[in-house]
């Protein structure tokens, strides 16, 4: 039954990671959740998907922070986000709909967990040309929601940036993050 599973299971896990995780492997780590999270966001927004504007409008804000957290890996991990860009060619793919495409960029982020958590977590080094592949798939994934929106992915990624610029006008810190004052009536300003 799941009690005893969840009993042996419990065998191997650990108290404390018995390392050090550097500031950079924690910073891969949080952007690597952060772009799971907001994968996840995508995908409910696509299975819901009817046409209406809100819909595109909360998609373009859910693909800025996905594109922000692919900026954050690579940054982190030491790679080149604009070499990772997809071709026009790669985007505009006919037939797709949003709950395949978002459910593509739920895998991709799955992919860039999975890598992390092995490199980073499992002590195995982190695979950059795998963790290149993923993030490219992601941004793939990303870039034709934002085709099939009618929206270009650098128009998307300069709005997360504007807004990111409201939210923090200092930088990140929780405080602001807590007040969000790009947010009135939880809606995006």
């Amino acid at each position: 039954n799941a009690h005893d599973y969840q009993l042996a299971a419990a065998r191997t896990l650990i108290a404390e990671p018995g390392f050090d995780i550097s500031g950079r492997d924690m910073m891969i780590l949080w952007c690597a959740i952060g772009l799971g999270g907001e994968a996840g966001e995508v995908l409910e927004l696509a299975r819901g998907y009817s046409g209406y504007e809100i819909v595109t409008a909360k998609m373009r804000k859910e693909n800025g922070d996905c594109a922000w957290y692919c900026a954050g890996v690579c940054t982190s991990a030491g790679l080149d986000l604009q070499s990772l860009m997809p071709a026009e060619w790669m985007v505009k793919a006919r037939g797709l709909e949003p709950l395949p495409m978002a459910a593509d960029l739920s895998i991709a982020s799955g992919r860039v967990l999975e890598l992390v958590k092995k490199g980073i977590l499992h002590r195995h080094g982190l695979d950059l040309e795998a963790l290149s592949d993923a993030i490219r798939f992601a941004l793939v994934c990303i870039a034709r929601l934002c085709w099939y929106f009618h929206t270009d992915i650098g128009d998307v990624m300069q709005e997360n940036i504007d807004k990111l610029l409201i939210r923090y006008p200092n930088g990140y810190n929780s405080g602001d993050s807590v007040k969000r004052v790009d947010v009135v009536n939880g809606v995006q300003s």
